[in-house]
């Protein structure tokens, strides 16, 4: 199966890459901070982290086929007599940090299953053997199963919405909070949105169009603000 994407496709995997845990605690954050300006932060964070994953993109693009993270530190950054002990610490960096990603996700979809009735073993081998597969399979069926998995949790979210509607109990915190809390807001705001692992893959399976690739982003972390915004509107 050939590699190229459509920008649905590349838009859903830099949201899968971005939705995570760290969409949970902001509700309880946006009490501390106050909802007026915790809208006015998490704008501020959608737009800065959009033009950080655009000039990751572009310095993608720029590089040459085939460029993951430490190809694009290795052509930029990395040189001299120190360039590959240098490009071989941030591989070592980036692959602990893939790992640890991993293992969270693993501990995460194995709960699921073992709430199934599966041992708790078998739940974390069952669950990483799928999503192995799947990157197994290549970049086109990442773009396909990314695209079903936020599909899925579109659905879910608005399930979650309509019902919410029925259960108005919750007050509104208008006043704005301390520096302190606004500060952790945006800093919880913004890993909220990070999905630079994911540009990459974008920009490849979009055959490194332009237009594409930032329709793909802007849709992408468009869609981590749309889940941000309804999550926190249900609590």
């Amino acid at each position: 199966m050939g590699k190229k994407l459509t920008t649905w496709q590349a838009a859903c995997i830099i949201t899968g890459y971005g939705v995570g845990s760290g969409i949970m605690t902001l509700p309880y954050l946006i009490t501390r901070a106050g909802t007026v300006s915790a809208l006015a932060i998490l704008l501020l964070a959608f737009f800065f982290s959009y033009c950080m994953h655009m000039m990751l993109a572009e310095l993608t693009m720029g590089v040459g086929k085939g460029t993951q993270i430490v190809g694009i530190f290795q052509h930029y950054l990395f040189r001299g007599r120190f360039s590959k002990a240098l490009t071989m610490g941030m591989f070592v960096l980036v692959t602990l940090v893939l790992i640890f990603n991993l293992a969270a996700y693993v501990a995460g979809g194995a709960e699921i299953l073992a709430s199934a009735g599966l041992p708790p073993l078998a739940a974390k081998i069952v669950f990483y053997a799928i999503a192995a597969a799947v990157v197994f399979f290549g970049l086109k069926v990442l773009g396909i199963s990314e695209a079903i998995s936020i599909d899925i949790i579109i659905g879910i979210i608005v399930i979650l919405a309509v019902g919410s509607m029925f259960h108005l109990d919750n007050a509104i915190y208008y006043a704005a909070g301390s520096f302190s809390e606004l500060l952790a807001f945006f800093g919880m705001a913004m890993m909220s949105f990070i999905a630079f692992f994911s540009i990459p893959q974008a920009v490849e399976g979009l055959d490194r169009d332009p237009v594409k690739v930032r329709n793909a982003v802007l849709i992408g972390l468009g869609l981590n603000l749309m889940f941000i915004i309804v999550i926190a509107a249900c609590s």
